[in-house]
């Protein structure tokens, strides 16, 4: 048995898989390498530390935070397979079981990068902002959105699928109490939440705003706004992105992550240069809709959107059914 900080449950048991070893701690939990005793499969664990497990609102939203991602189903937000109590050393242990990612942190990727081009920095938001779109569909609000949250994965040939991990405090529907609560980073905080108001869906479009400001400017949007000069390098769709989602006031916002999508993948704001490569695909349901009185999408948009050339006019309609 190995111990660490965090407690004494390296060698532990967990169904058929044992706790091999720490990969990760945080103020509230430990993370854990789980490896399967019979077959070449390892899972995340995360385990809130035992100095926090006998707070029940702790506790709660540690649980909600497996709920809240199991309830997203998307592949841009981390997997989560199950969760329980494990007893271990005479006492209970509470636990969330995910998959396990290899790859780094979008901050840990800043901390080396000063600053992404235009067209990474919209690839990582725009991938994020459809997860985020989703977890918004089923009633859930992250409300703490910020580069360490944003995990950038290696899969087959992508070495930067987007993650959306972290769901520690966010807010489910079913379980919103009304209380307003200063919970979340405040340097990718909404200003409402700053004052301690109740986060919706406004305050995560600000939090992604913050985020692409990051990337493309090197600097946080407090610190210094855009420059005449940054500003006109932008793609158009991309600067009203920008203004409409970090707007002090939510009702100046996007009222949708949808909405801020389709402002960022904008026909006009993407050149072909944006165009990513054709393994990159936008999912469905958030690709802009064609150009009023057009019957197709521009190639640039579908290079960007559909991540393709061609696309036939059985797609075209299928996508105007989901607008």
């Amino acid at each position: 048995m190995t111990t660490s900080k965090s407690g004494s449950l390296v060698g532990a048991r967990l169904g058929n898989f044992t706790l091999a070893r720490v990969i990760g701690e945080g103020a509230m939990g430990v993370v854990y390498l789980a490896e399967h005793d019979r077959i070449e499969r390892s899972k995340a664990v995360k385990v809130l530390r035992g100095e926090w497990a006998s707070d029940p609102l702790l506790v709660r939203r540690f649980f909600d935070e497996a709920l809240a991602a199991a309830a997203c189903r998307h592949d841009h937000v981390i997997a989560v397979d199950d969760c329980g109590t494990l007893l271990h050393g005479g006492r209970g242990h509470h636990y969330i079981v995910m998959e396990l990612l290899e790859g780094t942190s979008l901050a840990d990727t800043l901390a080396k990068e000063d600053a992404l081009d235009v067209v990474r920095a919209v690839r990582i938001v725009a991938y994020a902002a459809d997860a985020v779109a989703a977890a918004h569909a089923r009633g859930v609000v992250h409300r703490d959105l910020k580069p360490a949250n944003l995990f950038l994965a290696r899969r087959g040939a992508r070495s930067e699928y987007v993650k959306v991990l972290d769901f520690g405090i966010a807010r489910l529907d079913a379980h919103a109490d009304g209380a307003p609560s200063l919970l979340g980073t405040p340097d990718y905080m909404a200003p409402e939440q700053l004052r301690g108001a109740i986060a919706d869906e406004r305050s995560d479009i600000y939090s992604l705003g913050a985020i692409l400001f990051r990337l493309i400017a090197g600097r946080l949007p407090t610190e210094r706004p855009l420059s005449l000069d940054e500003r006109r390098a932008l793609p158009r769709g991309v600067r009203r992105a920008l203004v409409r989602s970090l707007a002090s006031d939510p009702e100046s916002r996007f009222a949708t992550m949808h909405d801020f999508l389709r402002a960022l993948l904008a026909d006009d704001a993407v050149p072909e240069a944006l165009a990513p490569e054709a393994s990159l695909d936008v999912p469905l349901e958030t690709r802009p809709a064609p150009p009023p009185g057009s019957s197709q999408l521009t190639p640039t948009l579908l290079a960007f959107t559909l991540g393709a050339a061609v696309l036939s006019v059985a797609a075209i309609t299928a996508l105007s059914l989901l607008r």
